[in-house]
């Protein structure tokens, strides 16, 4: 079973988004690479750093009273889902490197663990009135997002020659729910419930 932790006071209404966390030295490697396209001078507005999230679902506006019931279906999302390893390697654009409008470097859902709790939340998620995401889940790892024809050709190049990057694999452990708060210097988040993932008794995994 799942453990729910961390409560705090809520405002009447919060930008949410459901979400598993990056480590540190994973941070600081993605921050290299963005380092390196911030070079190309194009017109994109790069990611924070601390901003980099596996995002499982973006919620939107909600009301205080639903946090506890979004935490809820997290929860039931993570009965029997233990720890998984999933592989940062890859990087791309949507819709494709030719038009370019969100850079990434993407993620490998190794067990379909990433996968599993995905779908488990729309189906949970759709009973409180959020609809299920009509395009294909693809995990990945937002870099930057393109405003301008500025400096696109260069950066669709430099990114098309990092596609066998590796940064490396880790262990995901908990799904959060965070709080986003838009701010003139970029976006904040607060982590509002964590649901972690148990191990299992027998294999100790």
């Amino acid at each position: 079973m799942a453990v729910i932790r961390g409560k705090e006071t809520l405002m009447s209404q919060v930008r949410a988004f459901i979400a598993c966390d990056i480590p540190d030295l994973f941070l600081e490697k993605i921050s290299s690479v963005q380092d390196g396209l911030k070079g190309l001078d194009a017109d994109v507005t790069w990611t924070k750093t601390g901003g980099i999230h596996i995002t499982l679902k973006f919620l939107g506006d909600i009301e205080e009273g639903y946090i506890d019931k979004v935490a809820a279906v997290i929860e039931d999302a993570s009965k029997g889902q233990t720890p998984f390893e999933i592989y940062i390697k890859g990087s791309g654009a949507f819709p494709n490197l030719k038009n370019p409008r969100v850079v990434w470097i993407g993620v490998e859902d190794l067990n379909k663990g990433l996968m599993h709790i995905q779908q488990a939340l729309d189906g949970g998620l759709k009973a409180l009135g959020f609809e299920p995401e009509e395009r294909e889940f693809r995990p990945h790892l937002t870099l930057g997002r393109v405003k301008g024809v500025k400096g696109k050709e260069r950066l669709s190049s430099a990114v098309s020659g990092l596609k066998d990057i590796e940064i490396g694999s880790f262990t995901v452990d908990r799904v959060i729910l965070y709080k986003s708060e838009l701010k003139p210097t970029g976006a904040v988040y607060t982590k509002l419930r964590e649901v972690i993932l148990q191990k299992n008794v027998e294999t100790g995994l």
